[in-house]
């Protein structure tokens, strides 16, 4: 799992991920980039107690289909400000 953790974080830190997130969320982007590590491996975390709790990796396959959207990296601020006008906080 470290290979995985570390690729997301990868994704997620590198480039200008942050700040796009912060600007979609109006986050300081230094902010952002220091949730992000803690944040991946909770979501991980959880993936894998879903999989040994509640079905395995068909669980894990309905989470990431219906949740997950691979091309999300790509313009991770439009879905973030599409997300968070859908969400209250």
């Amino acid at each position: 799992m470290t290979d995985i953790l570390n690729g997301l974080l990868g994704n997620l830190t590198g480039g200008d991920t942050p700040e796009k997130i912060g600007s979609a969320l109006n986050i300081d982007p230094n902010i952002i980039k220091q949730a992000i590590p803690v944040l991946a491996p909770m979501i991980l975390g959880g993936l894998k107690r879903q999989s040994e709790t509640m079905g395995g990796q068909e669980r894990v396959d309905h989470i990431l289909n219906k949740y997950g959207d691979p091309g999300v990296l790509d313009n991770v601020d439009s879905f973030v400000e599409e997300k968070s006008k859908q969400e209250s906080f």
